[in-house]
């Protein structure tokens, strides 16, 4: 992973922090739909039932069944989840555009991934102690004022690498890459797998910068 900063003007900078926000709200609604499935499934007297058939061995794989049913039954999967996200990148019947507040398919998917993973952890692990000083697994939060502080494709289709330049849907962000820095110069050489945008706060103000995540070892 290289960290590069982005060159931005007032302009684009008021763009991604339109697109940083829009993707807070996408993700606490994916959130608050995600957890309302969770809880709604274990209302259901057969996922005690599970839970209960999940603690023997001999028993534990009529569990697993049991809980994949429960799943589909009441649509709590990453692919239900994917679903529900497509409203916020549908295209416009009349211009067959996006909304200027999309901030891209690829991208709605990476935070579904992120939310669902988050609420799995949180259903798996609620009862389990802390060990080891670990972090007890608590209910995932809804994010605040501050925010997300990076979006990221899966592949490098919506947030793309042009010669020496970012384009994340009509934006076109310079990167400031010095060749003479070895790190630099093996990022650029190397096979790229997908980009993330971060935003950093320095004192009062935010800076953007591109992750670039090559392949390697």
């Amino acid at each position: 992973i290289t960290e590069i900063p982005l060159k931005t003007t007032s302009y684009e900078e008021s763009i991604l922090k339109k697109r940083f926000n829009a993707a807070r709200h996408q993700y606490n609604a994916l959130l608050g739909e995600c957890l309302k499935r969770l809880e709604r499934m274990k209302q259901d007297p057969r996922y005690k039932e599970a839970k209960v058939k999940y603690k023997e061995k001999e028993t534990r794989k009529a569990s697993r069944e049991l809980f994949r049913e429960l799943a589909k039954e009441y649509r709590y999967g990453e692919y239900d989840l994917s679903s529900y996200s497509n409203k916020w990148n549908a295209k416009d019947a009349f211009t067959g555009k996006r909304g200027h507040l999309s901030i891209g398919s690829a991208i709605s998917q990476q935070l579904v991934k992120r939310v669902f993973t988050s609420c799995e952890r949180y259903r798996k692990y609620k009862s389990e102690k802390q060990v080891d000083s670990q972090k007890i697994k608590g209910k995932p939060r809804f994010k605040g004022y501050r925010g997300l502080h990076s979006i990221e494709d899966k592949q490098p289709t919506t947030i793309k690498l042009k010669g020496d330049k970012i384009v994340y849907l009509g934006l076109e962000l310079p990167l400031l890459i010095d060749l003479k820095d070895p790190v630099h110069h093996h990022c650029m050489e190397s096979r790229l797998k997908y980009i993330r945008i971060v935003k950093r706060q320095y004192n009062k103000n935010i800076r953007y910068n591109a992750q670039l995540v090559s392949e390697g070892r």
